[in-house]
């Protein structure tokens, strides 16, 4: 019987979509920030991302964040883009890292908000989340600091690095010439960049 399985699932999400959608302004309406308000959504001292982290540092002897971060990170990186699972809702809805980490599911802002949590957690407290947007597009990655400028974790590309912000949002044809926005913010701080 797994086809009434499948068609009981798909009448269950069905009618579950229809009820998020009728309370939909509702749910946004609650569910709305302010940019102040951003920084509070990276939680590196949350007790499970620091669970997370503490797996990740264990597989190094004495982790040391100047000899060690570049390849925690990496495995951090990993972690968010191989475990946690893309589930982008009809509604805007913010989950906490934990709540990311415990699903194992997020939309493109919970993963970046997740990796930041776990970088800073690391020990790179200058990472932030980028958001940038123009039109239909948008980019959502973290940075940390590297011998060259920044290594840029794309959440949905690949990991490279880049003389600064700036130059990482012009390579990803994100500039102020096209009407873009982008923003930055960790567990500190929030800046407008374009």
């Amino acid at each position: 019987m797994p086809g009434e399985d499948n068609e009981g699932l798909r009448k269950y999400n069905s009618i579950y979509l229809e009820i998020i959608m009728r309370y939909k302004d509702h749910i946004e309406e609650s569910e709305r920030l302010n940019v102040s308000d951003l920084p509070r959504l990276v939680t590196p001292e949350n007790v499970t991302v620091s669970a997370l982290c503490d797996a990740i540092t264990a597989g190094f002897s004495n982790y040391s964040y100047e000899r060690d971060f570049a390849k925690a990170s990496v495995s951090a990186y990993k972690y968010v883009r191989n475990r946690i699972t893309d589930i982008s809702l009809p509604i805007q809805f913010w989950q906490s890292p934990e709540e990311t980490i415990k699903r194992e599911g997020g939309d493109m802002f919970d993963k970046a908000v997740l990796l930041c949590s776990m970088f800073v957690r690391l020990g790179d407290m200058d990472s932030k989340v980028v958001v940038a947007v123009s039109g239909d597009r948008q980019a959502f990655f973290v940075y940390a600091k590297s011998d060259n400028g920044i290594a840029a974790f794309d959440i949905k590309g690949e990991a490279k690095e880049y003389v600064d912000v700036k130059h990482a949002l012009s390579e990803m044809n994100f500039s102020d010439s096209d009407e873009a926005e982008a923003y930055e913010f960790n567990n500190v701080v929030y800046n407008d960049l374009l």
